[in-house]
């Protein structure tokens, strides 16, 4: 790239330029760079160190190696030197990285939940083929192909192993379903099923819709422009689009979905590198949102891509950014296919916020204490107060219209900040979460009552009419004590936990019902952030935060 090419049009953005967190925190990937055999670079003619010594190793070690794990040891340790997002991926699992950046597998649409070694069916994919031949939410899976399944430690990767596979093959499963006294047998057909980017869209009241989106795949702008026109229709004035957790994916979506709410050609992200060149990316076409209210949502598990649309709506003082600051990363990598398979991602570039802002956080001091940052924000109170948060002054910027300080060098710090929920926290509600007892009593609940369930056609219905009783979270005390029998709590700990966990019964409930609509309805009602996002909007909050005057 050459330092004259100063401006890009969003749809010439090439597909490998993507901006997700590392190996272990997000994954990323573009599919351009996989579709060659071709390497970038010619190998070097003589053999390296490396190979030499692992040939060594190979042939006189005392004892028998792999050295394939060996090459890949010593590779990773090399990238680990340039900074925390270089990675190599290995040829085994591409397949799966793939499979994430292209928001697309080969299965049956069935999302589970194993449960004392039996396989719980939560939901299927809705218009899927496990739906299309008749398996419901409650349904557990018995046996796969004639091979029993329940009963014997099967485990999350086995399962998916058994159930994946090429489109057009066929799968059999037997299904025992509460009220049938017999298994059920399904023959499923495997078909292509996508992951969704939008968790959930809809509207909170008369004027305001939430669009909640969890990663940025091939797909993420068209589901959300799908989901925005839909909020349109429904009279939607004010909008929060929520990337809390999500840790980033394909820059060019990012930028496609900046564009529906940032007018003119206002400049969205800079990226600047050593051998990349300067671009710049603008905003090209009139957006579908660009005039409403409008306020975005992160924490420290939003990096990258969700940093890229926090900080342009924040820089042109577009909307207000409510929660606690991202995670930090303004690295840029591009995918290389090596000769087996495998790839390398390797940092590339920089990108700037359209103040100028990078919002990449120091990586000095190794990798390790880079990853543990979020124990390091917990431990100096930046969690639950904004006075913690620690800001560098030779890091300031303005936005772009008011000209509010804004700062750079370690993420997105919120207009509105919202801390972590610590209320009812306590030992019984923290041992019941480890070790999963909610869903756990949940999803046997909801087959021992589907019958009921079946009767509620809405969800507006199933909201105002269905509550956990009394009788009901005594049951799960009950459960939970016996599953944890070695631990004692006190009356004290269950009482205070008894608002949150049946909370969460009633959403898992709702989602095994009305899916991932359902759950974030439920668990919506006790939001601070969105609560945080809708107070805003009504008062002089959100003009005053962005100097609208």
């Amino acid at each position: 790239m050459n330092e004259g090419n100063k401006h890009r049009a969003l749809a010439a953005i090439p597909l490998w330029v993507f901006t997700a967190l590392a190996i272990g925190v997000a994954a990323g990937f573009a599919i351009r760079s996989f579709t060659s055999s071709k390497p970038i670079l010619q190998p070097m003619g003589k053999v390296g160190e490396i190979e030499e010594i692992l040939h060594f190793v190979k042939e006189k070690y005392v004892d028998t190696v792999n050295v394939d794990d060996l090459e890949n040891m010593a590779i990773s340790k090399t990238l680990e030197g340039l900074d925390p997002h270089s990675s190599y991926i290995p040829a085994s699992r591409m397949a799966e990285e793939l499979e994430d950046i292209r928001g697309e597998y080969d299965g049956v649409g069935i999302e589970f939940y194993i449960l004392e070694d039996t396989i719980s069916v939560v939901t299927t994919t809705s218009g899927g083929p496990s739906e299309a031949v008749g398996i419901r939410s409650g349904d557990k899976i018995v046996t796969v192909n004639d091979s029993t399944v329940a009963g014997n430690g099967i485990t999350n990767t086995q399962v998916l192993k058994l159930l994946k596979g090429k489109r057009n093959t066929k799968v059999n499963v037997g299904i025992k379903r509460t009220g049938v006294e017999d298994l059920i047998g399904f023959t499923i057909t495997r078909a292509p099923i996508k992951l969704k980017s939008v968790d959930a869209a809809y509207m909170l009241n008369n004027n305001t819709g939430i669009i909640k989106v969890n990663t940025f795949s091939e797909r993420t702008y068209q589901e959300f422009r799908i989901s925005l026109e839909k909020l349109i229709q429904s009279g939607m004035e004010n909008l929060i689009i929520d990337l809390r957790g999500n840790g980033g994916g394909i820059m060019r979506e990012a930028l496609a979905m900046l564009d529906e709410v940032i007018d003119g050609n206002k400049s969205l992200l800079k990226i600047e590198g050593r051998k990349y060149g300067v671009e710049e990316y603008l905003a090209e076409r009139p957006g579908a949102f660009e005039a409403g209210r409008l306020a975005i949502l992160i924490d420290e598990g939003s990096a990258s891509a969700s940093e890229i649309v926090a900080g342009a709506v924040q820089d042109w003082d577009r909307g207000v950014i409510i929660g606690r600051r991202s995670f930090g990363k303004g690295l840029v990598q591009q995918p290389y296919e090596l000769r087996d398979g495998s790839s390398l991602h390797l940092t590339i570039a920089r990108y700037y916020t359209p103040s100028g802002r990078s919002i990449q956080r120091s990586y000095e001091n190794g990798n390790q204490e880079y990853y543990d940052d979020f124990y390091s924000r917990y431990g100096s109170g930046e969690l639950l107060s904004a006075d913690s948060i620690k800001l560098d002054s030779a890091l300031l910027k303005y936005t772009q219209i008011s000209k509010r300080p804004v700062y750079g060098g370690g993420g997105i710090v919120p207009d509105f900040f919202v801390g972590v929920d610590t209320v009812g926290n306590n030992r019984f509600l923290q041992e019941v979460s480890i070790n999963s007892i909610i869903p756990q009593f949940t999803y046997d609940f909801y087959s021992d009552n589907i019958e009921m369930f079946n009767g509620f056609e809405e969800l507006s219905e199933f909201e105002n009419q269905f509550f956990v009783t009394n009788s009901t979270y005594n049951d799960f005390v009950d459960l939970a004590t016996s599953r944890l029998k070695n631990k004692t709590f006190s009356d004290r700990d269950i009482a205070m936990s008894k608002q949150e966990i049946s909370q969460t019964i009633k959403a898992l409930v709702a989602k095994q019902k009305f899916g991932n609509k359902g759950l974030y309805t439920i668990l919506d009602d006790d939001d601070d952030a969105i609560a945080k996002a809708m107070e805003v909007f009504r008062g002089e909050d959100y003009k005053l935060a962005l100097a609208e005057y």
